[in-house]
């Protein structure tokens, strides 16, 4: 064997020991084989199938590994006051930007302010004063303390909280209003059905109203279920249960006319 001979030889072996050495391997130490290197693939040659790639192709059957699950943030659960506050603060910021916009000086002035009486309808503590601009000049008087010319973030919330008490008392005003004229009208209602003016209603005053108050005969079943419920031994119904037998329904039928939209119990 001459120098040539030894040093072919020398290569042929260095290449099987590399080939050997870089070959990846399970965790069993069994080599791990690409199946798209040694399968012929009807689509052609592509990189993808037949390993032109090297060492970066899949080895996924469709060339193409599942999505890796994004592992989202397990939930932080606060306390419920905690977590109401946070997202009113949120939402008084939202306001107050949006506010904000005229100048943009992280003031809302009276002008500003204005906007959201005229826009969203906000509730006003004084109706007397008919103007936007007028009343938000007194809530800016009332909140800006330092004479900043207008509210900062920190009015605002202050301000904002009020405008909640504001929009329930004036709820609280409206359903009291409601409720009075209800009264009123039940109220006239049953005095006009009370033929004899005794504070009572028997059958006939019922039947006898209802049915001139709408045009048509009552529904007797309904009626009769009325006094049952409410007549007691002696058959006659009171300006309360009279009230607490239309507010359970027991009058609807005789008091509601399919015909129209608009009936004495709407």
């Amino acid at each position: 064997i001459n120098t040539k001979q030894i040093i072919l030889l020398i290569s042929i072996v260095t290449a099987i020991s590399s080939t050997h050495t870089n070959k990846k391997s399970d965790e069993f130490g069994s080599p791990l084989v690409n199946k798209y290197k040694d399968f012929k693939n009807p689509f052609g040659v592509h990189s993808l199938f037949s390993g032109h790639n090297g060492e970066n192709i899949s080895n996924e059957m469709k060339g193409v590994p599942p999505p890796i699950p994004e592992k989202l943030p397990s939930p932080k659960f606060e306390e419920p006051e905690k977590y109401i506050a946070k997202m009113l603060v949120e939402q008084y910021r939202k306001r107050f930007d949006y506010l904000d916009s005229i100048r943009v000086n992280d003031l809302v002035d009276a002008e500003e302010l204005a906007t959201a009486y005229t826009e969203f309808n906000w509730p006003k503590a004084a109706t007397d004063i008919a103007d936007d601009v007028e009343y938000s000049k007194t809530q800016i008087q009332k909140y800006d303390k330092d004479n900043k010319g207008g509210m900062n973030f920190v009015d605002f919330c202050k301000f904002s909280e009020e405008l909640w008490e504001i929009a329930d008392q004036l709820q609280e005003q409206k359903c009291g209003h409601g409720f009075d004229k209800s009264v009123e009208v039940w109220d006239g209602f049953f005095k006009w059905l009370d033929r004899d003016n005794d504070g009572y209603l028997v059958m006939e005053d019922m039947i006898y109203g209802i049915s001139k108050m709408m045009y048509r005969d009552v529904c007797m079943e309904e009626i009769q279920k009325v006094y049952v419920e409410y007549g007691g031994t002696e058959k006659k119904i009171s300006y309360d249960s009279f009230v607490l037998a239309i507010a359970n329904g027991m009058l609807d039928n005789s008091l509601r006319d399919p015909n129209y939209t608009e009936t004495l119990i709407g």
